[in-house]
């Protein structure tokens, strides 16, 4: 892990955070700003007192940061006096000391309030910083600023525990790729409109047997006699569409009369039903968290910061899932996965991605949508959606046309993510 990019005069012994509904630039303060043995104070209100702050100080605990709620400051909003009432005892025993205060988090108010109340009692000795969302860095008042790149790594589980309330053992997700080959033989089969429509004819009917190569190319000759003349593949993507039906019967090892309960037996899928919705739709997840990983190193994510198919349940019961994560640093990359070409139905899964990844991930997320929507709408579809959220959000749309080299189309995306 890269070193600590912020000076030691910047960091503090007493670190005091302004805490809003997501912890998460919070946590990166305190790692980043917060010297050797020091304290951490939580300053909030009500509303996020049992929800936000509570598990911010769980987490600082569990991590050997010294946070008690014997120390948490609890205030009102936009209250001045009240802010600088609840406030002075805490600082009037500080005088003197290392302290600084971070106004990430909360409301500009209280961070304009809270900010007034310290530099009256330390003058120009305190230390104040907020994480910057757009570029990544931390700022200083004094105008020094450093971005922070990967010297601050979170884990999944740590991510999900800034926001819920889960038990050890309760965020299931899967980690490894199940059948890589047979993912890519299936991106190359829908790398063409005439592809994705004869593979979802093809799982639709499937049965008990894997449908053969003659009944794969008898569908896809319909398909193909039924699009318009402008949409019909071309001889290389026909042969391509084939060629990767050969390669997904190589993959999964399928032979003449093969039943898919026996398929699933020999792919470790364990059951027949599994298998037919890996072939439905779940192929598409593999397949990106795949390309994913081939990438991990240059793009620098996250040792274990990859997985798919979450499927966590809090304390009380209520379900956070997700298709597939990525972590660089404390930044989440969101992917949901849709392996359809409808492009209404594509914009509503990108929109619901857009609210998750944010709650999640807050305004530093970012949000993909990996499908088989035809290449010449990917674009506009992005757009369309950024709009609707008058650019506060960005989001990048990978067609068919992508799947084959979506590591390549990732990577590049990675490395573009923070300059738009």
């Amino acid at each position: 892990m890269p070193a600590n990019p912020i000076p030691d005069n910047l960091r503090s012994d007493h670190l005091f955070l302004l805490v809003g509904a997501n912890a998460l630039p919070n946590w990166v303060a305190a790692k980043l700003l917060l010297n050797e043995d020091g304290h951490v104070y939580l300053i909030y209100t009500d509303a996020v007192k049992d929800e936000a702050a509570k598990r911010l100080r769980r987490v600082l605990q569990k991590e050997g940061f010294k946070v008690s709620e014997g120390d948490d400051i609890l205030t009102r909003e936009a209250d001045a006096h009240e802010i600088a009432r609840a406030l002075k005892t805490s600082l009037d025993t500080l005088k003197g000391k290392s302290v600084g205060l971070n106004y990430t988090g909360g409301t500009k108010m209280m961070a304009v309030h809270a900010h007034r109340e310290f530099s009256k009692v330390f003058r120009d000795k305190a230390v104040f910083s907020y994480l910057d969302a757009g570029s990544l860095k931390m700022k200083f008042d004094d105008g020094n600023e450093y971005a922070v790149g990967t010297a601050v790594q979170i884990t999944p589980e740590t991510l999900l525990k800034l926001h819920d309330d889960f038990e050890e053992g309760k965020m299931p997700y899967e980690k490894e790729v199940k059948s890589q080959n047979a993912a890519a033989a299936l991106s190359q089969v829908n790398s063409h409109r005439a592809g994705v429509e004869t593979w979802r004819k093809t799982w639709l009917n499937l049965k008990e047997e894997f449908p053969t190569r003659q009944d794969f190319l008898a569908q896809l000759n319909l398909i193909e006699g039924e699009l318009p003349n402008k949409q019909q593949p071309d001889a290389r993507a026909h042969n391509k569409i084939i060629a990767g039906y050969d390669a997904l019967l190589l993959a999964l090892q399928v032979n003449a009369g093969n039943s898919l309960e026996a398929i699933a037996t020999a792919n470790d899928f364990g059951t027949k039903e599994k298998l037919v919705n890996w072939l439905k739709g779940n192929w598409l997840e593999h397949h990106t968290l795949s390309q994913l990983r081939q990438i991990a190193d240059t793009a620098q994510l996250n040792p274990q910061g990859t997985i798919l198919n979450l499927i966590a349940r809090n304390d009380e019961d209520r379900l956070t899932e997700s298709d597939v994560l990525a972590l660089r640093g404390y930044q989440l990359f969101y992917f949901s996965c849709f392996a359809g070409n409808d492009r209404k139905v594509a914009k509503l899964k990108l929109l619901e991605a857009v609210v998750r990844a944010a709650q999640l991930g807050g305004d530093e997320a970012r949000v993909a949508l990996v499908s088989c929507v035809e290449q010449g709408k990917v674009t506009a579809l992005g757009n369309e959606v950024e709009k609707e959220w008058e650019n506060k959000v960005r989001v990048r749309v990978f067609g068919n046309e992508d799947l084959e080299t979506l590591a390549h189309k990732l990577k590049r995306w990675f490395d573009q993510a923070d300059s738009k």
